[in-house]
Parts: structure tokens; sequence; C-alpha cells
């Protein structure tokens, strides 16, 4: 004999668990490596922009001075 005032069942089946680990995954994989490639980017962005600074720096210093710094230690 069934109870007509049956509670529905809660929780998420198998089925929907995978299928979002599934989406998860598809996203994971697509958004880890362009993280990594944003990064790369942003280290070699920071990179030219100091290397700018010092070429301005020793251009600077030739322009006052008339010659390249003995060293690179002091460039004020």
């Amino acid at each position: 004999m069934c109870c007509k005032h049956e509670a529905p069942r809660r929780g998420f089946t198998l089925v929907e668990l995978i299928a979002v680990i599934v989406v998860l995954a598809v996203l994971a994989a697509v958004a880890v490596p362009r993280y990594f490639d944003y990064r790369d980017r942003a280290q070699t962005a920071a990179v030219v922009g100091t290397l700018r600074q010092l070429q301005f720096a020793l251009l600077s210093y030739r322009r006052d001075q008339g010659a390249w710094p003995p060293e690179l230690f002091n460039l004020q």
C-alpha cells in the first residue's frame, strides 16, 4: 500500500553530480591555460617596463654626464 502524502526525495542523483563534475572539468580545462598565459604576459610586461626605466636612466646619465656610467649600481 502506498502513502498519498509521501515526502519528495531530496538530494542529487549520480547522473546530476557527474554532469556537474564534467562541466567544472571543462571550465577548468579552458581557464587554467588562459590564467598561465595572462600570468606570463604580465611578467613579460613587467620586465619590459623595468628595462625601459633602466634605458631611460642610462640615457639620462649619459646626457647629464657626457659618458656612460662606469658601473650600474649608482645611477643617481
